[in-house]
């Protein structure tokens, strides 16, 4: 077992970006490379982390640094309203770790010091926050961790939904892993039976992906390169990825859902947690915010981004097919509250400017 490990993790913030000035910005590339320059400027201790802007097909360069830069790169998934004079953008982390010290959180919020500073960030529908999850630096995930894990993320799903803009409740790019492995709504018990009869790790993989990586929690980055046809942009072995998260315009924004992922699935991968979800009447949002406190490492969380989630949240949404043509758009009351609350944690958090 690694579960007294420390998480490392890496985050992908999808954004579509307006320059402040278009005096020296004739496309995508011109404006990641002035943010990259900038960021690069401001922070340039021996502490702080180096951004590079790529151009499109040029992702691996990343690889090659070792994951130990920023990189902003195009995102072909994001589409900007037309005419609109935005550009899409993946604002990609170095890895990072869920550990006493917290810098991850510094680090995110000077990356996206930076892009504010020269551009506004705007989201769409099209727009998502992900974040890959692995239990340590060079350690992969055991096959028991991986079912108490999935067993967590089945029983929770429609707590999940209720937590997230409506436009993600029926996405192509974060399907429901309850209802691909057919056991959404059943009994806590009959899940555990079920995921026991898978006996290894890559036959937990497919169960809970099985068909592609377009998931809610995407399992499929830890086949090996060969095994998904990825060509090893996306599979590396060791992370499990959340992609239900909607898209963010600030730093504690993306530093809200980073925490709630990293939080869960810490308390999750537990030996035994699946003993605390034995009652069906328990996958609220109530019950979700009270499994990740009472089991949460405090050393390493920081609680203050765990409210705006689950304030003023309850119940729980249960997950529809993809294509299932049921309606959801975003309003622009659904998360005034949770903004409000972010916009107070932004004026906290300007003291480490």
């Amino acid at each position: 077992m690694s579960g007294d490990a420390l998480l490392s993790f890496g985050v992908e913030v999808e954004m579509l970006l307006t320059p402040k000035t278009d005096e020296t910005v004739k496309d995508r590339y011109d404006l990641a490379t002035a943010i990259a320059d900038y960021h690069n400027s401001q922070f340039n201790t021996s502490n702080d982390l180096k951004m590079l802007a790529l151009r499109e097909g040029s992702e691996m360069i990343l690889n090659k640094e070792g994951f130990k830069v920023w990189g902003l790169v195009n995102d072909g998934t994001v589409i900007p309203p037309k005419d609109s004079g935005q550009f899409s953008m993946e604002l990609t982390s170095p890895i990072l770790d869920f550990d006493q010290g917290g810098d991850w959180r510094d680090h995110v919020r000077k990356a996206l010091c930076s892009v504010e500073a020269l551009a506004q960030i705007n989201t769409n529908i099209s727009c998502g926050t992900h974040v890959h999850i692995s239990p340590g630096r060079g350690l992969q995930w055991t096959e028991d961790e991986l079912r108490e894990i999935s067993h967590a993320i089945i029983f929770f799903e429609g707590a999940f939904l209720k937590l997230v803009l409506e436009s993600r409740r029926d996405n192509a790019n974060c399907k429901s892993n309850g209802l691909g492995i057919r056991l959404a709504g059943k009994k806590p018990e009959l899940c555990w039976e079920r995921l026991l009869k898978h006996t290894s790790r890559d036959q937990l993989i497919r169960a809970m992906n099985p068909d592609d990586r377009f998931y809610a929690w995407n399992f499929r980055n830890m086949f090996p390169e060969s095994e998904d046809g990825l060509n090893g942009e996306h599979c590396n072995g060791y992370t499990l990825e959340w992609r239900l998260a909607p898209g963010v315009t600030t730093a504690e924004g993306c530093l809200m859902w980073t925490e709630l992922a990293l939080n869960f699935v810490q308390v999750a991968r537990q030996p035994g947690a699946h003993e605390m979800l034995v009652d069906k009447k328990k996958r609220t949002v109530e019950c979700l915010g009270e499994f990740i406190a009472n089991s949460m490492d405090e050393r390493v969380s920081d609680k203050r981004y765990l409210k705006p989630v689950f304030e003023h949240k309850s119940g729980r949404f249960s997950p529809v097919e993809y294509g299932s043509n049921k309606i959801f758009t975003d309003t622009d009351e659904e998360d005034k509250h949770q903004q409000e609350m972010l916009e107070k944690l932004r004026q906290q958090d300007n003291a480490w400017r």
